[in-house]
């Protein structure tokens, strides 16, 4: 991986932005990190220093602060977007340094930008959570219709048990009456068998006496 350190020749850059520059239009931040991620795209097989990025910054008329560029590659760098070392030398033969792009950055500037992958990703997160939101309202609708199941069941349940109650003591109620009139029946039959007897007995008595008169 590229040294975390990127060295600029400051005599090179002004703190502020050149006249030049000034007359660019405004960048937004994603923007400005686009910008530099076409320039190393464009640039890729060139092995282009940070002084090539620059240049090819400002001959696009993008304004990009240097100390911008630096910090949008420490960021490509952080997300392994960017590699390199120092295989390139200058007219002195010193070792320059270099950024490449890697795969992973290739790849974000091929499916529009790294703007539009954040708006991917929020697109992909906002779904999620919709997602979620349908599931735990669609896990708060079974509940209610579980519970109100259940309340319809245990409503159930209690007609039932009521109405067996009332049944049974309904059939209880005849039971003891027929058992009551049976009873009654009972009773009323054998007190007209002793009637009877005694009817019967008193009659017999009289027949005799009568028979016993006819004698004399």
């Amino acid at each position: 991986m590229i040294d975390v350190f990127i060295y600029i020749d400051s005599s090179k850059y002004s703190s502020e932005l050149t006249e030049e520059q000034k007359l660019f239009p405004d960048l937004t931040l994603l923007q400005k990190y686009d910008a530099v991620l076409d320039v190393l795209y464009s640039e890729s097989g060139k092995a282009p220093t940070f002084d090539d990025i620059n240049a090819a910054l400002l001959k696009e008329k993008k304004k990009v602060h240097w100390g911008e560029v630096m910090d949008i590659l420490y960021t490509m760098i952080g997300d392994d977007y960017v590699y390199g070392h120092f295989t390139k030398k200058d007219a002195t033969e010193k070792d320059v340094q270099i950024f490449l792009l890697s795969f992973k950055g290739k790849l974000v500037k091929e499916t529009d930008g790294y703007a539009k992958k954040l708006e991917r990703e929020k697109t992909k997160t906002d779904l999620t959570n919709r997602q979620l939101t349908a599931s735990i309202s669609s896990v708060n609708w079974s509940k209610a219709n579980i519970l109100i199941g259940l309340l319809l069941a245990a409503t159930t349940l209690l007609f039932v048990i009521s109405n067996w109650n009332i049944n049974n003591k309904t059939y209880h109620r005849i039971l003891d009456r027929d058992k009551t009139d049976s009873i009654e029946q009972s009773e009323r039959q054998q007190s007209e068998s002793k009637l009877n007897k005694v009817s019967l007995r008193v009659s017999l008595s009289q027949e005799d006496t009568v028979k016993v008169k006819i004698v004399k």
